[in-house]
This record gives C-alpha cells, sequence and structure tokens, in this order.
C-alpha cells in the first residue's frame, strides 16, 4: 500500500513523503489517458469527462478504501508544441499499484474505449520483438491484427546489443587466438627447455645427479619462467583492460544502455558484484592453470627423457 502523488498537489496539501493517506476509489475511467484529469475534458474534449452518476443514475458508491503511504514525488512537464502522440500524467493524480487494489471496479466504470496508445501498454524482454511479432501474427486472427497497430520502443536497445554482440564475436576471436598463441609458445619452451637438453641430463645424471635431482634442475627453471611470463602477463593485461574500461571510444558517452529506470535495475548491483567476483577469479584461476599445466608437461617429458640408459643418452 504505497503511492506516488505529484510534488505540486502535495505542496498545496502539506503532504510529505513518509505520510499516509487514505483513499477511496469510486470509478475507473478507462477511455482516456491518464494525462486527463476529472473534468478537465468537459471544456476541452467535448464533455467525454465521465460522470459521477451509474447507468441507474445514481452516485457511485465507493468500491474500494486503502490508506496508503507517499513513497515518492512526480513532477509534470506541459510543454508547448510537444510531439504528437506522446502523453503526460496528470498534475494532481495518486499513482498505486494495481496488485495494491483488491477489489473489482467491474461495477464502477465510469468510461470505456477502444484501446490506445495512451490506456494500454505491456512489457516484454529485451531483444524479443521479432519472436514476439511471430507469435502475433500466427495466435491473432487477421481480421483483429487488421484493426491493431504495435508500436514498440526500446529505447535504442537493439542498435546497443548489435554492437555488443560484434564486440563478443571480436573477443572470442582474440581469446581464441591469445589461446593458441600462449600454446604455441609454451609448446616451444617445453622443446627448447625440456626436450632439447638431453645432453645437459646426461651429464648431470654422469656427475652423480639423481633422477629427483635431474627433473628439479629442469623443471624448476621452466616453472619459474613461465610462472614469471604468466604473472607479468596477468598484471599488465588488468591495467590494460582497467584502462580500456574508462575510455569513451566512441567520442561520446550515448554508447551505452541505461536500467536506471527499467525491471532490471534492482539486479543491476547483483549484476555487476557477480561479474566483478567473476573477473577476479579469471585472473586467479586461468594463471594458476597455465602454470599447473606447464609444470605437468615439463615432469612428463622430463620422465621421458630419464627413461633412457645414461650410456644411451651419452651416445647420442
Amino acid at each position: 500500500a504505497v503511492c506516488m502523488v505529484s510534488a505540486e498537489f502535495a505542496r498545496s496539501a502539506g503532504l510529505a513523503v513518509g505520510d499516509r493517506v487514505p483513499l477511496s476509489l469510486y470509478l475507473a475511467n478507462k477511455a482516456e489517458s491518464p494525462q486527463w484529469e476529472f473534468g478537465f475534458q468537459v471544456q476541452w474534449r467535448g464533455g467525454r469527462s465521465p460522470g459521477l452518476l451509474n447507468a441507474a443514475g445514481e452516485p457511485y458508491s465507493v468500491f474500494f478504501e486503502q490508506a496508503y503511504e507517499i513513497v515518492g514525488l512526480y513532477d509534470t512537464f506541459r510543454l508547448a508544441g510537444s510531439k504528437n502522440g506522446t502523453g503526460e500524467i496528470a498534475r494532481n493524480m495518486f499513482i498505486v499499484p494495481t496488485a495494491s487494489v483488491t477489489a473489482s471496479d467491474a461495477e464502477n466504470i465510469g468510461a470505456f474505449g477502444a484501446m490506445n496508445r495512451y490506456t494500454t501498454s505491456f512489457q516484454i524482454p529485451n531483444g524479443t520483438i521479432d519472436e514476439y511479432r511471430t507469435a502475433y501474427e500466427q495466435n491473432v486472427p487477421e481480421s483483429v491484427r487488421t484493426h491493431l497497430q504495435l508500436t514498440f520502443d526500446d529505447n535504442g536497445y537493439s542498435k546497443v546489443v548489435g554492437g555488443l554482440e560484434n564486440l563478443r564475436t571480436a573477443a572470442i576471436i582474440l581469446f581464441a587466438a591469445g589461446l593458441l598463441s600462449a600454446l604455441a609458445i609454451l609448446v616451444l619452451l617445453l622443446y627448447f627447455f625440456i626436450v632439447k637438453q638431453k645432453k645437459r641430463t646426461a651429464i648431470e645424471r654422469s656427475l652423480g645427479m639423481s633422477k629427483n635431482q635431474c627433473r628439479v634442475s629442469l623443471v624448476s627453471g621452466v616453472v619459474v619462467l613461465s610462472a614469471v611470463a604468466v604473472i607479468l602477463g596477468t598484471v599488465c593485461s588488468s591495467v590494460l583492460f582497467d584502462k580500456v574500461q574508462t575510455l569513451d571510444l566512441t567520442g561520446q558517452n550515448e554508447h551505452t544502455f541505461s536500467t536506471e529506470y527499467s525491471l532490471w535495475a534492482r539486479d543491476e548491483n547483483a549484476v555487476e558484484t557477480e561479474d566483478a567476483e567473476n573477473t577476479g577469479a579469471l585472473e586467479v584461476v586461468i594463471p594458476a592453470a597455465m602454470t599447473v599445466l606447464t609444470t605437468g608437461l615439463s615432469v612428463i617429458l622430463v620422465n621421458r627423457s630419464l627413461k633412457y640408459e645414461l650410456i644411451e643418452m651419452l651416445n647420442k
């Protein structure tokens, strides 16, 4: 049981956020936009304002009463030359949640009319306009569709998401290229520092070093080298990523899709926290995985070299 009221009305009535106001609902006007205040249409719209008498000629009785807490104020703007087809909300109006009205207004409808952009709107998930159109054409008879015109407004989401898909494709290509480069460097590293070091291993063993000491001698150098490289790469990439995040690559600040007033806003903090946690985890998991992979492959290759007899290795 919460509501919003215009700041103008609140000032004139001495109301403020946090006050509780008892509201009594008498009738529903389902023909006009909420922009038209009661009685205002009589002068400007040819007397189309709903009357206070029902079909029986008796005054409408209250069909629902509830005390509402004011949780916000709003302002309206009456701009001359506003775009045709746009609608505002009334200056003196309480906005309450539909679900808070638990009684039916079936016997208290003061006016009704055809659906239009002022009285009928709905929300669908972003990016599903084409899917909705297909379902609409398949399920709504053509005789009905000829009398309906649907207008979709996603506030630029379609354009933004197209650019994001392109960025995603580019990011996948860059990730694949980076992964292949890392694997290629790893293969070369192991080839030159492990596989090609059989002579060194043979000399070390002939000098009395055990197989475990030979393993440590070869693997430790590779692991230290790869660990330093991975750490430096991770730090540099993180710094560069943060720098790129702050850049406006388009030269203007209108390339993002704001969810400030959408249903996503309620989950925005959770999403940002989750993304931050995922990014932080990747910065640890990927370097650790590369280091473990390097260590494991180094040990495997060293063990293969150590399987040869010492005399055979010296002869080679």
